[in-house]
């Protein structure tokens, strides 16, 4: 066992802690926290979207393209998640000396 796999397997735990509470934070807690992992993916698809809506195009296709915004980012943050704690575990594993996938 080399030092390097108790800290990536440390690290791995905490991206899937994290991870779950980010998911804790925006769907159960009422109100809704402000939660940074959340919002990392939804700045990351706005800029996709304002991409799709330059403020060149007209108001009404700009916001034809914007409405979708809110529900495609919705429906995108859960794989954001899975994502993270897919990596989580693979670090995990990988520590552990298990194959990561």
């Amino acid at each position: 066992m080399t030092p390097l796999q108790p800290l990536l397997a440390l690290v791995g735990a905490i991206i899937v802690l994290r991870t779950i509470m980010s998911a804790v934070r925006t769907f159960v807690v009422p109100r809704g926290d402000n939660d940074w992992l959340s919002r990392i993916s939804f700045r990351v698809i706005r800029r996709l979207f304002d991409l799709a809506a330059a403020p060149s195009r007209p108001f009404e296709a700009r916001d034809r393209v914007m409405a979708y915004y809110g529900p495609v980012a919705l429906i995108l943050l859960p794989g954001w998640w899975l994502i993270l704690i897919s990596v989580g575990f693979g670090a995990i594993f990988w520590a552990l000396g298990l194959p990561p996938l």
